[in-house]
């Protein structure tokens, strides 16, 4: 039994140019991402200093909580600063190889920065929640990791 079959060997020709569509990601996310940090900066700032001038206008006695729960507070606190850290240097690491990456490799860098500015606004939170004390920040927290979770 023989084949005499032959096939032409040509190459697909893709209609999509993924080196353009990953330069226009490219120019929204650092067009938008450096709007959103300058505008977050401030927002932050803001929110610290309206925290601060409430705290002067409205002291307030601190009940003092169990070693137990300041245990719980503190791994918290650490934990969610070395996320935070994790995430910085995901995100330095994915800027520094960036270049040398093709277009998709480009493409799951960007997915990987965008995971990896979640994951750092969820340390935050939580980092947040534990500092202050705030059981809203903390419901947000559990909500976002949840998110993570699923």
């Amino acid at each position: 039994f023989s084949c005499n079959t032959t096939y032409v060997a040509t190459p697909i020709d893709s209609k999509v140019d993924l080196n353009r569509i990953v330069s226009k990601v490219e120019d929204l996310l650092f067009g938008v991402g450096l709007a959103l940090a300058l505008v977050g900066t401030v927002a932050f700032v803001a929110l610290v200093w309206w925290l601060r001038k409430q705290s002067q206008l409205n002291p307030r006695e601190v009940i003092p909580y169990p070693d137990a729960i300041k245990n719980v507070r503190y791994c918290q606190l650490g934990f969610s600063f070395i996320i935070m850290l994790v995430s910085i240097g995901v995100i330095l690491l994915a800027v520094w190889v960036y270049e040398d990456k093709t277009s998709y490799g480009k493409a799951t860098i960007v997915v990987g920065v965008i995971f990896a500015c979640f994951m750092y606004l969820c340390a935050y939170f939580g980092f947040v929640a534990a500092y202050y004390r705030s059981k809203v920040m903390l419901l947000l927290n559990g909500i976002l990791l949840s998110v993570v979770v699923v």
